[in-house]
């Protein structure tokens, strides 16, 4: 009696498992819609004023941290969730900070009522927002400044 599987047959399953780990591949990654321009949708619209690391300034719209509307900051061993209708301004460091392996950067966080606090939040946190120009985005390790506008 002969067990051994033909080599026929062990070529096929061999191609079967590459064309269904490409497959995974394209669903996972090529088949994305989202351009690279489009940002995301939010409940409210927020607006500001943003100056980034190299002291270029943007007025912006829609503003949101990662399709968020407010900003997610770690102090101590506590997350703290910091919604934007609270906020005035908020001033970012220049340098990130290695905490529990993820580069954070120190946030200063000015408060409508005058108050301030700080925090750290993820260096690579992504702010969106649209503007006259266009659509934008920008790391929050490459922001300087944001000041919320108020009607």
């Amino acid at each position: 009696m002969n067990l051994r599987p033909s080599p026929i047959s062990i070529r096929s399953s061999g191609i079967a498992t590459s064309l269904c780990l490409a497959l995974l591949w394209l669903c996972a990654v090529g088949l994305s819609s989202k351009s690279e321009d489009q940002i995301p949708e939010t409940e409210k619209n927020f607006s500001a004023n943003l100056v980034d690391s190299t002291s270029a300034t943007i007025e912006g719209e829609n503003i949101s941290v990662e399709g968020l509307l407010y900003f997610s900051v770690r102090r101590g061993e506590m997350t703290i969730f910091v919604p934007f209708e609270k906020l005035e301004s908020v001033v970012f460091a220049r340098e990130s900070t290695n905490i529990d392996g993820i580069d954070r950067v120190e946030a200063t966080f000015t408060f409508l009522d005058g108050a301030t606090d700080r925090g750290f939040v993820k260096a690579r946190d992504t702010l969106y927002g649209k503007s006259k120009l266009g659509n934008f985005k920008l790391k929050l390790k490459d922001l300087e400044k944001l000041r919320f506008k108020r009607s």
